[in-house]
């Protein structure tokens, strides 16, 4: 007759995940050089996938990034005056595509050039701007 402890089979099976280690832990030893070799290649082909993998991931952040911020900026000549800018204003802002307008006069232009460079060979030009 055969009888089982209770816990027996939870026994019997760390005793066969122990087996199944020392056997593979011992074949690792015997075969030293197909370990290598299988090691190598797993390691190469995770390196190689992984490159990869950063290089699409980055090229999609890349393409998002500048699909989202396209600006388009735009000179008006010197000489228009208030009515042909907001005339113009107004046809761009009829263009379905657009976003957003900032009209930036040139003085305030001047000082977030001055802002953004802190070079102070800018200031001489606050005097100057016509």
């Amino acid at each position: 007759m055969f009888v089982m402890k209770q816990g027996g089979i939870t026994d019997m099976k760390f005793n066969t995940m122990k087996r199944h280690i020392r056997e593979g832990v011992k074949n690792l030893g015997r075969s030293g050089w197909m370990t290598f070799a299988s090691l190598s290649a797993v390691t190469v082909m995770l390196v190689i996938v992984g490159f990869f993998l950063i290089v699409f991931l980055n090229g999609n952040h890349l393409a998002s990034s500048i699909e989202e911020n396209v600006e388009i900026r735009a000179f008006i000549e010197h000489g228009t005056n208030e009515e042909q800018i907001s005339e113009l204003i107004q046809d761009v802002e009829n263009e379905s595509n657009i976003n957003e307008i900032v009209f930036i006069d040139k003085e305030e232009g001047l000082e977030n050039l001055i802002a953004s460079t802190e070079i102070e060979a800018y200031n001489s030009l606050r005097g100057e701007s016509r």
